[in-house]
């Protein structure tokens, strides 16, 4: 469904079930006439050290001077949410993309 502005709908990454942010951006989105569709967040501080480990080398980091902090859980779920729907996007095909036409 196309918002008012001419453009589908915008994906929203947040964190799973009903809850008061939600409801606040959803009530914003709609106001301004923007179609979005929810995508589920990665929350950090639920994963396991080893599905942190599996996308992130604190110390190869560090040493490498990619960052210079270590990066939060939260960050690390924010990443990971992103890549997550990226790859939805990919899978699902070029009518998702940006600049696709449409």
């Amino acid at each position: 469904m196309p918002s008012s502005l001419g453009f589908g709908a915008v994906f929203v990454i947040s964190k799973a079930g009903d809850h008061a942010r939600k409801q606040a951006v959803h009530a914003a989105l709609q106001h301004a006439g923007i179609a979005h569709e929810w995508f589920d967040a990665t929350m950090g501080a639920d994963l396991s050290p080893a599905e942190v480990a599996a996308v992130y080398d604190e110390q190869g980091a560090l040493a490498h001077k990619t960052i210079s902090r270590r990066l939060h859980p939260t960050m690390i779920g924010c990443f990971l949410s992103h890549r997550r729907l990226y790859a939805e996007v990919e899978q699902k095909g070029p009518a998702l993309r940006p600049g696709a036409g449409g």
